[in-house]
């Protein structure tokens, strides 16, 4: 009986080793709901925009469970909100990418999209990134480039830097937060996305150029121009994990359903359920919102010490 005993504890150690090892098969699961409770935020911090300057790359792995909400515009994928966001658009499943020069709306520039003409089908994992050189965004579907548009200068068609946009919330004045999968803005919907995200990865550099690229299989490691870097492979409940990331949205001013960041003393706070580490070393850990879950999936990212 105890041989019986030692081996059945052993095969449960085994299994228990393999799903712990298997963890890069994890990624962000976003139900999507109508006020778009379920998603994730990290606090702001310059790296993720005013030390970005001219240069930028945003990417992810995408798995969009729909994409004909007729509430909002888009799904949003990645969102710094009035500097750049990617997206899928909601009435033909468009790739889609918005910069934010700064100082360009005497010019009669600022938010505006970019439209790849490229769908990103539901129920399929698709690599989507979209690059800025102060001058030109170009995008790329699976490491294939789709179009570029120059008119995202600044002033006079110099190099323009990336803006930042204040909140207006309590205490004023300071930039939002990044969020993923969805945005803040004052209509009644927040744009959510549904299904899941994987691998997302913002740097300040141009990581590729027109000529197209192999879809990336293994985790990235960070290097000196990675921002931010989400493998979601885990996550942590833990007071120590999760009281902080609290504590600086609350000092930041970052409230629930208010627009832009704007919110008073009755404004719920985020609903911060989860912590989730940034891979990069500016350490941009963020906060599952809701009912948002790093949840099992059969991704195209390994692990990147796997064979």
């Amino acid at each position: 009986m105890k041989t019986l005993r030692t081996l059945v504890a052993a095969i449960v150690c085994a299994c228990a080793l393999t799903q712990a090892g298997n963890a890069a098969q994890m990624a962000l699961k976003i139900d999507k709901t109508d006020d778009g409770s379920n998603y994730f935020i990290a606090p702001e911090d310059a790296s993720l925009d005013q030390s970005i300057g001219s240069t930028l790359t945003v990417e992810a792995w995408v798995n969009p469970s729909e994409n004909d909400d007729p509430c909002s515009g888009s799904y949003q994928i990645v969102n710094k909100e009035s500097s750049y966001e990617i997206a899928v658009r909601t009435t033909d499943g468009f790739f889609m990418a918005a910069i934010w020069p700064k100082d360009t709306e005497a010019n009669g520039g600022a938010w505006n999209w970019v439209d790849s003409q490229t769908n990103i089908p539901v129920n399929k994992w698709t690599h989507v990134a979209a690059t800025w050189d102060g001058t030109t965004v170009r995008l790329f579907v699976n490491g294939k480039f789709t179009v570029k548009d120059d008119q995202w200068s600044g002033p006079g068609g110099a190099k323009a830097v990336l803006n930042v946009a204040p909140n207006q919330g309590d205490p004023p004045n300071l930039p939002e937060p990044l969020r993923i999968g969805r945005r803040h803005n004052t209509a009644g919907c927040h744009q959510p996305f549904a299904g899941l995200i994987d691998e997302v990865r913002i740097s300040k550099t141009l990581r590729y150029t027109e000529a197209g690229f192999d879809v990336p299989t293994k985790e990235f490691t960070p290097d000196a121009d990675t921002v931010a870097l989400y493998h979601f492979n885990e996550s942590s409940t833990a007071a120590a994990d999760v009281q902080p990331l609290k504590d600086k949205l609350k000092a930041q001013g970052v409230r629930e359903d208010d627009g832009q960041g704007t919110g008073d003393d009755s404004t719920p706070q985020v609903d911060v359920q989860g912590a989730s580490k940034d891979a990069s070393s500016n350490h941009n850990d963020g906060a599952l919102v809701g009912k948002a879950v790093l949840a099992p999936a059969d991704t195209p990212v390994k692990d990147a010490a796997t064979p």
